[in-house]
């Protein structure tokens, strides 16, 4: 609703750049929270003659919490207007559920929706299970405590916030569907922490996973974007995503709760994990790669959303650059043995107060009724007249 489809994945990069930079930031705020001298001074800072009530740190740190949910709150002030009318339509549960189904429906059944929705699902899902995966292969391979495998966390969102600046820089919108095959590598070098017994190779990978993730899911999360508006909306778009995001979460670490408990190996686990993500990625390239042996949907990229129910129209491409093959309209031909045909008034008695001059083309269609007055008048209050040099070239051959 904010910017054109030209801009999606820099803005995604930046959401996405500064999401992780908030999580490590909130990582590195929470340690010094809970630390003794930090938390030692929250509790020295006493307001005369007013008892608070708070006497632990865990209590305090809360407090510091609470203040930077006030600042984001202020922050949310400033976000401009779109414009855009969200008023419901209805308020029935019944009829929200099935307005509900038919987007989530739309969205899966559209060429490059079903796409997009298929790998942030899956991705936001893996990010989920990656986790805790982390936690345990790094305390079975690297022998590390619970404090000292969240690192290993942050680092992984290290490589995300580079891969999403990279994809904001590198990626244009159209080009989001050649990074399918990042995914796949994505899947791979999971598993090859299989194999990892020393950190510094163990920080090179996380790091590699990050980046890839973040450079293949930027550009993937502005494509489902722009087509979620231009198929139902923002808001529903939004509602869609979040949804299926939220199955792909709970389905994956679902499945990684149940190999933990039933005894599987960390490492096993890995490789099942690695196996699921690549083949997972590779399915959804080959119907990418079905839907285009169908049908050209690249040219979907770029388009308005309809208003009127009219179609939407491409976006005009940027200065110096033909635009594609698809977005190129043709004018209508004209039927070919067409004459011009002047209408006197004389030769049209029996329509008194019709046009002095009357142009038409004879050509495979029938000819027009007599115009009258009012008529003409109602013609043109809906749609704009004969052009001025239509009406001077038939005056002039009159004169001829």
């Amino acid at each position: 609703e904010l910017l054109p489809p030209q801009q999606l994945v820099v803005a995604n990069g930046w959401i996405e750049g500064t999401t992780v930079t908030s999580i490590i930031l909130g990582v590195l705020m929470g340690g010094l929270l809970v630390s003794p001298r930090v938390s030692t001074a929250l509790l020295g800072f006493d307001v005369p003659s007013f008892d608070s009530g708070i006497d632990t740190p865990p209590e305090a740190a809360i407090c510091v919490i609470m203040v930077f949910y006030v600042v984001a709150a202020v922050f949310n002030w400033f976000i401009p207007d779109t414009g855009v009318d969200h008023r419901m339509v209805s308020r029935n549960p019944f009829h929200l559920i099935r307005e509900f189904a038919h987007c989530n429906a739309l969205l899966w059944k559209d060429r490059l929706g079903q796409i997009s929705l298929a790998t942030t699902t899956l991705f936001w899902g893996a990010g989920a299970t990656l986790q805790f995966i982390v936690i345990d292969w790094a305390a079975q391979a690297l022998g590390f405590s619970l404090s000292q495998s969240s690192y290993l966390q942050g680092v992984v969102a290290v490589g995300i916030a580079g891969g999403a600046v990279l994809a904001a820089k590198l990626v244009s919108l159209r080009g989001t569907v050649r990074l399918l095959p990042i995914g796949i590598a994505m899947g791979l070098i999971v598993m090859s922490l299989s194999f990892v017994t020393t950190l510094p190779v163990a920080i090179v990978l996380m790091v590699a996973v990050g980046a890839c993730a973040g450079f293949f899911v930027v550009p993937m999360n502005a494509l489902l974007q722009h087509r979620g508006h231009v198929l139902m909306g923002a808001g529903h778009s939004i509602a869609v995503q979040n949804f299926n995001e939220n199955i792909g979460v709970l389905a994956m670490v679902g499945l990684y709760a149940l190999m933990v408990k039933s005894g599987l190996d960390v490492n096993t686990a890995i490789v099942i994990f690695g196996v699921t993500v690549a083949g997972c990625m590779t399915l959804v390239r080959l119907r990418h790669t079905m839907n285009q042996r169908q049908a050209d949907s690249l040219h979907l990229i770029g388009m308005d959303k309809p208003q009127n129910g009219h179609e939407a129209a491409p976006v005009a491409p940027p200065a110096g650059r033909r635009p594609p093959p698809a977005a190129i309209v043709r004018p209508p031909q004209r039927p070919r043995h067409a004459s011009l045909a002047i209408d006197r008034p004389e030769d049209r008695r029996d329509s008194p107060g019709c046009c002095p001059v009357r142009l038409s083309l004879r050509g495979d269609g029938p000819r027009l009724p007599p115009c009258r007055p009012q008529a003409r008048v109602a013609r043109r209050a809906n749609r704009p007249g004969p052009r001025p040099e239509t009406a001077v070239l038939g005056h002039r051959l009159l004169q001829g």
